[in-house]
């Protein structure tokens, strides 16, 4: 389970984002799509910069990018995951903040969720590339 360096105070919703963070952090490493589709809201969308260019995709585009590489679970990749803040605007919005390792990759991620209808989904993630 991951470790928690800062959240909010007093909040009911935290185990249910906080299992959200750990469904994407099992995402990433296998590439489960079934786990996508809980994690991640159809419409969610992906920020990032590729030197210095934005990068926007949709949540369909960045399913298929992990549909098309092999996991790092199949590689026998190390795990290294860690939530650094939870925060909480209300009992139906939330941020996290995360740091996790790819492959030989090491990214700080923001994820912002919603409780929808369905239950609690990242709508948007920005992402930084720490090390590759």
């Amino acid at each position: 389970m991951s470790k928690i360096h800062k959240q909010s105070e007093g909040n009911e919703t935290q185990p249910e984002v906080t299992r959200l963070v750990q469904q994407y952090f099992d995402l990433l490493y296998t590439s489960d799509l079934e786990l996508f589709d809980r994690v991640f809201d159809d419409q969610a969308q992906l920020y990032g910069l590729a030197d210095g260019a934005p990068v926007v995709w949709p949540a369909a585009k960045y399913r298929a990018i992990i549909k098309g590489r092999e996991s790092p679970q199949a590689l026998g990749a190390r795990r290294e995951e860690e939530i650094l803040e939870l925060d909480f605007a209300s009992a139906t919005q939330a941020f996290a903040k995360v740091r996790v390792r790819i492959n030989n990759m090491v990214f700080i991620d923001y994820l912002t969720a919603l409780k929808l209808t369905k239950g609690w989904r990242v709508v948007s993630k920005t992402y930084h590339l720490l090390q590759d």
